[in-house]
């Protein structure tokens, strides 16, 4: 197949739209195979490309890949990993105080702060790290 990531790795590729239950249809990045009974199995976790929203304290979502945040007073985020490759945007929408993201496993930074609606964050999730490429977060 043209433009496959995997080939010669003996992992297949497969790049197809997913209807939701919700009636929109989104594209998908994921590992999949099939079942002996033709079934697609996610064997990873999936990353669509639409957006999460997170309203006060909690754990940013990786499964999209921009995260909306609205603070409500002094917030304590968290980032699990996520899968090799993966892309994330954070972005503050609403300030109502100081936003502190802590990443499981950060690479050169402890904590993310959003302070202001517009501070935001691009990271990239690579050799068992979020890698902070960019943004106006406050980095600590």
């Amino acid at each position: 197949m043209a433009g496959n990531p995997f080939a010669g790795s003996g992992r297949r590729y497969f790049r197809s739209k997913v209807k939701a239950e919700l009636g929109a249809d989104f594209p998908i990045t994921g590992d999949m195979t099939t079942d002996t009974a033709g079934n697609v199995v996610v064997t990873v976790p999936v990353v669509t490309s639409s957006t999460s929203s997170l309203s006060g304290a909690g754990a940013v979502p990786i499964t999209h890949s921009i995260c909306e945040v609205t603070t409500t007073g002094a917030d304590a985020l968290t980032l699990a990993d996520g899968v090799e490759g993966q892309n994330l945007v954070v972005t503050m929408i609403v300030d109502g105080g100081a936003g502190t993201l802590t990443p499981a496993n950060p690479a050169g930074f402890a904590t993310l702060t959003f302070d202001d609606v517009g501070d935001s964050a691009q990271l990239l999730f690579t050799n068992g790290t979020w890698v902070l490429l960019g943004g106006l977060a406050t980095v600590a």
